[in-house]
């Protein structure tokens, strides 16, 4: 044979490299035990969906961006306008939910490869819940890009953690003020027409999912910040090229440039993961468990909703800052793609076997319904800083690709539209059907477990109570617990094996 080149040896290495990983999903969507399964396609779908969602912000961001330039915005203006980018992307989000929840079609069904026979989910709802995560996740990170550099830039100035952790309330209040005016926006809309169909609830239940991520999203990564912050004084890359220029940036990276962790900086920042993972599993618990009762106001319920959620995704923060740190520190992948795929694949590694580890404590008889919910939250949250590490991968293959070309952005912004417009129809037509599948059986199996602890729902538990009042009753009155997702009784069809 002749001497192998480096390229040669690259291209064998992403063939072999394929078709291993390629194989071992087959091994993981078709385990043995179904809450494995529902775990395993709720990580693929988040993955796909923020591989999605953040491509095309981080395209069209980048096009914004240039426009910026070469119109000659200044540092100033810049910074001003991330409030504007943050509402568009939010406006943008409500938009796409109303829309995608109107648009009738062809209802979905799933064959059953899991549980012995189908499902339908109508096509308005599968579509409201496909577009609405895209429309999410591209919100929460025009929210990160705007929030973390305001941090960035406090830190510049100020020079204190203390001043980088006053943004976390002011973000939270600001989204809150965002989402109580979506909600104010939403009700009259729905109410226009003096009623409520089933389309309409759809939308409402899936915006206010929507918002609920963008909130966690956002608050979860500031705070992660933070914690990382006090412990290293180092910030993630959170601003644009053009922020670059400003002093006050410039100041801060001059004094946080990152360099390889001690052991120790590693640990502490996965302790604090462990914290707020554990702050995660005791608010569960006070609320859903040991209490031992139903919260009946619909706007606690989703105020206490978004806390868990937050000290989740700051868990999943904080373990995925640790694990770059853990990769960097030996050194061992070099840097470019290589050091974001090393990244990407440890971090599905180390995730996996955290699920299987939480897995088999949620199938211990002593663990009741309140921490097996609480370690599924804990796992989705796993699954988003899965998409994130993997999504970082790629975006980075698409810089580097479009690298060598006359005009980067412009040829980043078409390859990224290429590839989401390639992998977004897959991801809808058979992933998101499956995944939703799997999460209503155990999400109906923990409805009867509830209602025979607690008692059945009551009404303002299920929706919010203006829409509720205009069908003199709940907004998801209609429904069976196993009706979550929009199905009306005569299209959901559970058809087992005699």
């Amino acid at each position: 044979l002749h001497p192998a080149s480096r390229s040669d040896r690259v291209m064998a290495a992403m063939t072999l490299g394929a078709v291993a990983f390629q194989m071992s999903l087959f091994y993981i969507v078709n385990q043995r035990d179904a809450d494995m399964r529902r775990y395993s396609y709720s990580i693929i779908g988040q993955t796909l969906s923020i591989f999605c969602a953040v491509l095309t912000f981080n395209a069209v961001y980048g096009f914004l961006e240039e426009q910026a330039v070469r119109t000659g915005v200044d540092e100033t203006l810049s910074y001003g306008l991330q409030p504007l980018i943050c509402a568009a992307f939010f406006l943008s989000m409500e938009i796409v939910v109303f829309f995608s929840a109107r648009v009738r079609g062809e209802s979905t069904t799933v064959k059953d490869s899991v549980i012995g026979g189908q499902w339908t989910m109508p096509s308005h709802v599968l579509n409201a819940k496909t577009f609405g995560a895209l429309g999410a996740q591209m919100a929460g990170a025009a929210a990160i890009r705007g929030f973390g550099s305001v941090q960035l830039l406090v830190h510049g100035r100020y020079g204190t953690v203390l001043s980088v952790a006053a943004i976390i309330p002011v973000s939270m209040v600001v989204l809150l003020v965002i989402m109580k005016v979506s909600s104010v926006v939403r009700h009259f809309v729905v109410a226009s027409d003096g009623e409520v169909d089933e389309m309409e609830e759809t939308y409402v239940e899936v915006v206010e999912e929507c918002e609920n991520e963008v909130f966690a999203l956002c608050s979860g990564f500031l705070t992660a910040v933070v914690a990382r912050l006090w412990i290293c004084g180092c910030f993630p890359e959170v601003v644009s090229e053009s922020q670059m220029r400003s002093a006050e940036v410039l100041a801060a990276m001059a004094h946080h440039k990152e360099e390889r962790m001690e052991m120790r900086a590693i640990g502490a920042i996965w302790l604090v993961a462990l914290a707020f993972a554990l702050i995660c599993l005791t608010l569960i618990l006070l609320t859903y468990g040991t209490c031992g009762k139903r919260m009946k106001n619909h706007d606690l319920k989703r105020l206490v909703g978004l806390v868990i959620t937050s000290t989740s995704f700051t868990f999943a923060w904080c373990n995925g800052f640790a694990v770059h740190w853990l990769v960097v520190r030996y050194e061992v992948f070099g840097n470019g793609v290589q050091l974001h795929l090393a990244l990407a694949l440890f971090q599905s590694l180390t995730s996996y076997l955290v699920i299987l580890t939480l897995d088999q404590v949620a199938d211990m008889e002593c663990t009741g319904n309140a921490v097996d919910k609480a370690i599924s939250i804990i796992i989705e949250a796993l699954g988003v800083s899965v998409g994130l590490s993997w999504e970082h991968a790629f975006h980075h293959c698409v810089q580097v690709t479009v690298s060598g070309t006359s005009d980067p952005v412009s040829g980043a912004f078409c390859l990224s539209g290429i590839i989401v417009v390639t992998v977004l129809p897959a991801l809808r037509m058979y992933i998101v059907p499956t995944m939703y599948q799997l999460r209503e059986l155990y999400e109906l199996h923990n409805d009867e477990f509830e209602n025979e602890a607690f008692g059945p729902p009551s009404t303002s538990q299920l929706g919010d109570p203006r829409v509720a009042s205009l069908r003199g009753g709940s907004a998801m009155s209609n429904r069976t617990p196993g009706q979550l997702s929009g199905r009306t009784s005569h299209e959901q069809t559970y058809t087992f094996p005699t």
